[in-house]
């Protein structure tokens, strides 16, 4: 049996200097929520935060990841919520919406980036409810990285699904 090899190759991409401009005009706040839809952009992203000095709590298919030292019996995102602990004053969350994007609250970010999307229009949905509810004052800013025309595409089909929703429940 003929075996086949597959090799991957980062290749230089916008997005890259779009999310470190985000991230240094958020130093202050300290908290961003990043999501991909692919291990191999979850990964690129937490090597460039950890290049531009920010820490990350990783959650996805892999589970948790912290580049960051946790205390023993500590709730890794107590740290990005501040909850009584002294963690690290920049700190990305980092994840993919489907699996990091229900029933986590991530109210101390004010700003999520999608660095990818995928067709699952309530993953969107749920994730973007994790940094804003209905009833807060303080507004979230929602970021799409819009590189490939394939974005534009998977973009403006979540939105369709949207107003579906919307309509269905009454909305509009």
């Amino acid at each position: 049996i003929d075996e086949i090899a597959r090799r991957a190759e980062q290749v230089d991409c916008p997005k890259e200097g779009a999310l470190i401009d985000i991230l240094e005009s958020l130093e202050d706040l300290g908290r961003i929520v990043i999501y991909a839809g692919f291990t191999g952009s979850i990964e690129r992203i937490c090597a460039i935060c950890k290049k531009i000095g920010w820490e990350y709590l990783r959650m996805d298919g892999k589970g948790v990841e912290c580049s960051f030292a946790v205390e023993a019996n500590r709730e890794p995102l107590a740290y990005f919520q501040r909850i009584g602990l002294s963690g690290p004053d920049k700190l990305a969350f980092v994840g993919h919406p489907g699996s990091a994007g229900m029933g986590i609250t991530l109210h101390e970010a004010n700003t999520i980036v999608y660095w990818s999307n995928d067709f699952n229009a309530e993953s969107r949905i749920q994730s973007e409810d994790r940094i804003h509810r209905m009833g807060m004052k303080d507004s979230a800013t929602i970021i799409d990285f819009i590189h490939l025309e394939s974005d534009k595409i998977v973009l403006e089909n979540l939105k369709k699904k949207r107003d579906l929703q919307a309509i269905t429940l009454g909305e509009i």
